[in-house]
């Protein structure tokens, strides 16, 4: 699932795949993994916390970024 994700997340980045069907299934394979494994161990706990937002928004900057700079460095 994660080298899945990790094609996806390519793709994403140079293409809007908001509405393409390939998205869709696997958000939901991860779903039915998370539910199955859930239903195998019931005291699995999926924790999010603030450490891990604040980690998404920096990777998000640090993407974004990157994206602006190397497109005003091309552009000279």
């Amino acid at each position: 699932m994660l080298a899945s994700f990790a094609g996806l997340a390519v793709g994403i980045f140079f293409l809007s795949f908001t509405y393409h069907y390939v998205l869709w299934i696997y958000i939901g394979l991860s779903g039915a993994l998370y539910a199955t494994v859930r239903a195998h161990h019931p005291g699995l706990n999926v924790r999010f916390g603030l450490v891990d937002a604040v980690l998404v928004v920096a990777a998000d900057v640090v993407v974004l970024a990157s994206v602006y700079l190397y497109t005003r460095w091309s552009l000279r």
